[in-house]
């Protein structure tokens, strides 16, 4: 016989056994989380001492390696399967996506924990394998720029003619950090990351970068999107291509 109880976080009800009916708070170990976050946490604020930090270490020395319990063994395949569908479950929701985001940048501020990802993944042996695994994840729903329901198919007008009107009217040269093509064509980047911008009624804005800043674009959209469209309305006017007749116009001067 199971109790019904109701979870403190999220007020859903759950059940137990009766032996845990007065002790029993939350429904899953993720309420159980957030019931201790922030100021809720009762070492908010605090920091252990650096003898309790070489305990804590020490400890930890005497778990890895041949000392785990868990070493030289591996989960049954049942048991993967288990812990896979949870995770899947667990990132498509909207709430752990936000929540992941943001604790990955407030980590990636750390400039030790910076380098320390870098390191990583220099000494990473990038085969073919690894880079196409790499690739399924982060694309879609995984990548952190997913946007729900926005179009990810660029309209047909987006090709390569006009392509060239936008890199002949910036003269060739990428217009954040100023380096002229050199064998290398520059990417033709959306300014309102909009890859149907063609071919619906929003401003047409494009900008030549070199592969690097085009990366660049990928963090800290908004700022970027004021960046360039400021740039294209003060230095060039509001224009960011030629139009097909002074294309033709001029190739023929040339």
């Amino acid at each position: 016989m199971l109790v019904t109880l109701h979870c403190k976080v999220c007020g859903k009800e759950y059940q137990v056994k009766p032996y845990l009916e007065h002790t029993s708070k939350y429904c899953s170990q993720s309420c159980n989380g957030k019931s201790r976050t922030g100021a809720k946490n009762p070492f908010y604020g605090k920091k252990h001492k650096p003898e309790t930090n070489k305990i804590n270490s020490d400890y930890h020395k005497q778990l890895t390696g041949e000392k785990n319990h868990f070493f030289g063994k591996n989960h049954s395949e049942e048991t993967k399967q288990q812990i896979s569908e949870k995770r899947k479950e667990q990132y498509t929701t909207e709430e752990y996506r936000s929540s992941y985001i943001e604790g990955r940048k407030k980590m990636w501020k750390r400039p030790e924990y910076r380098e320390h990802q870098i390191q990583l993944l220099k000494n990473i042996e990038k085969t073919e394998e690894w880079r196409r695994k790499n690739s399924i994840s982060h694309a879609g729903e995984r990548n952190r720029n997913f946007i729900k329901d926005k179009q990810r198919v660029y309209c047909s007008k987006f090709n390569r003619p006009l392509k060239w009107r936008v890199r002949a009217f910036f003269n060739f040269t990428c217009v954040v950090c100023g380096a002229k093509e050199n064998g290398k064509v520059h990417d033709v980047h959306h300014v309102l990351y909009d890859k149907a911008v063609l071919c619906n009624e929003k401003p047409r804005l494009f900008v030549p970068l070199c592969r690097t800043c085009h990366m660049k674009t990928n963090y800290n959209r908004e700022e970027w999107k004021e960046y360039f469209e400021k740039l294209i309305k003060e230095k060039y006017g509001g224009r960011c291509y030629f139009t097909i007749e002074e294309f033709i116009e001029d190739a023929k001067e040339c």
